[in-house]
């Protein structure tokens, strides 16, 4: 219940943050109380425009956005002192209520807000209710704490309308097999895949990188470790347990698409959303990966890999611990 409770507000959450693409910016500097009557009316104007920006290249900068998101309230005073109540609290499903509203809750860290619901009881005090979420203001991030991602186990980044996956997300449970990469096609994804396989530690290493276009209305790239036991004969990697600082940037010709700030885990995966005349096609796009090393012979083992079997269209060079990628 308290998995299904979270992750339902998670998603509530991340369709207005994730689309806000369409409601007017000209009251910026003001706040909003999004009560559910007021986000029943959002959630079709944002439907509207996010099919409208996607199909004609119209909509919102990532400025009109961050603008909007900063609308919601900023809890003070007495506010900022009501009684937190977890989201697992079962009172607060059973209880009726008469007026609730999103707003940021100051927290001990000067840039880290809480993600929550201002709620009026029928009968009783008035309560935050804490949707698991934080809101880093000066990089316009939500992030659930639990490190799983607000959305699909990435986190929504308004600065740059971009999704940039969480270290922790579900996706781990799964691992990965090269079979996967085959059914992208039939899920509206472009994708080129380049894939390092080494040897380290006594078992097999996996280092695979992808670019392209996801579902017609993004770009993106992807840069994921993975390893499996020399005695496993099933194709099936497991997601790796070693955590690696890893960057990615992504081109079209000139233009500065996507930028992934460097992050210490296991898979970078980020896309831009966009308008459907700058999604672009795979082998169009020019990828750029920095990952960190802890661990010389796992880079000397990447590097060799890399020289006796050269990926197409792929360049590396190393700097102390650091490998960079170039794909074009």
């Amino acid at each position: 219940m308290k998995k299904f409770s979270v992750r339902l507000t998670a998603l509530l959450l991340a369709i207005l943050l994730c689309a806000s693409v369409g409601v007017s910016a000209s009251a910026a500097g003001t706040t909003e109380k999004w009560s559910g009557k007021k986000m029943a009316e959002v959630f079709g104007v944002l439907l509207e425009d996010a099919l409208a920006q996607f199909g004609s290249g119209d909509g919102m900068s990532p400025a009109e956005i961050r603008a909007i998101i900063e609308k919601t309230p900023f809890l003070q005073g007495d506010d900022a002192k009501l009684k937190l109540q977890p989201s697992w609290n079962p009172l607060c499903y059973l209880t009726i209520l008469t007026d609730w509203y999103f707003a940021f809750l100051p927290t001990e860290k000067k840039d880290i807000y809480k993600v929550v619901a201002v709620c009026t009881p029928l009968l009783g005090d008035r309560y935050l209710w804490d949707s698991d979420l934080d809101y880093y203001r000066s990089i316009g991030t939500f992030k659930r704490r639990d490190g799983n991602g607000i959305f699909n186990g990435k986190n929504y980044k308004a600065e740059n309308h971009q999704t940039q996956q969480a270290p922790g997300t579900i996706n781990r449970l799964f691992g990965f097999a090269e079979w996967m990469d085959s059914v992208t096609p039939l899920i509206d994804q472009d994708l080129e895949t380049r894939r390092i396989y080494f040897d380290y530690n006594g078992a097999d290493w996996l280092l695979q990188i992808w670019k392209g276009s996801y579902y017609s209305i993004s770009n993106g790239a992807e840069v994921g470790l993975y390893d499996k036991p020399k005695n496993r004969w099933l194709d099936h990697y497991d997601c790796s347990d070693i955590y690696l600082n890893i960057g990615i940037d992504l081109y079209k010709d000139n233009d500065h698409i996507m930028n992934y700030a460097p992050e210490k885990t296991w898979w970078a995966s980020a896309f831009r959303f966009t308008s459907k005349d700058k999604v672009y096609l795979a082998k169009d796009l020019k990828m750029i990966s920095t990952i960190a090393f802890e661990d010389k012979v796992m880079l000397d083992a990447v590097v060799k890999s890399l020289k006796e079997k050269p990926q197409d269209g792929v360049t590396y060079k190393t700097k102390g611990m650091v490998l960079t990628l170039t794909w074009k």
